[in-house]
């Protein structure tokens, strides 16, 4: 699989755990023109994912143990947690300029006056996202 289409897809595949329905209908048909970008169709999904977890599974990320952890909840995390993972994001050199800017300001806002520091769920939804895409890679706060 291209990085690029596996790049679109692990945005997108995340996005279909939403309790949204209109949101996850708006996913479904992302991911279709992606596949179909790439002369690919559904039917292609389940090798494309099972190839890309045996090349994860074979050659983990640079400091990585081996084994899969599944990405903390954003609420679930302490206040350290969240500006370690903020920071560690925010060192990424993979974040768009949106997502770059959305970690950044927020990092401040944690260090800053993380007493008055709330996020949107829109954002701690980013955040997951942006974690789990990170410890996919090996980056660990």
């Amino acid at each position: 699989m291209n990085s690029s289409l596996q790049d679109r897809l692990a945005k997108l595949l995340p996005m279909l755990g939403s309790s949204h329905d209109g949101e996850v209908l708006s996913t479904v048909a992302a991911i279709r023109r992606c596949l179909d970008a790439a002369g690919l169709g559904f039917n292609d999904l389940p090798s494309l994912l099972a190839s890309e977890t045996k090349s994860f599974h074979a050659a983990p990320a640079a400091g990585a143990q081996g084994t899969f952890d599944l990405p903390p909840r954003w609420a679930q995390l302490g206040l350290n947690d969240k500006r370690a993972w903020l920071k560690a994001l925010a060192a990424c050199d993979w974040l768009t300029p949106y997502e770059r800017e959305r970690v950044t300001d927020s990092h401040r806002d944690f260090v800053v006056a993380p007493h008055r520091a709330s996020l949107s769920w829109q954002r701690r939804k980013l955040f997951e996202q942006l974690i789990a895409r990170a410890m996919a890679q090996g980056v660990r706060p």
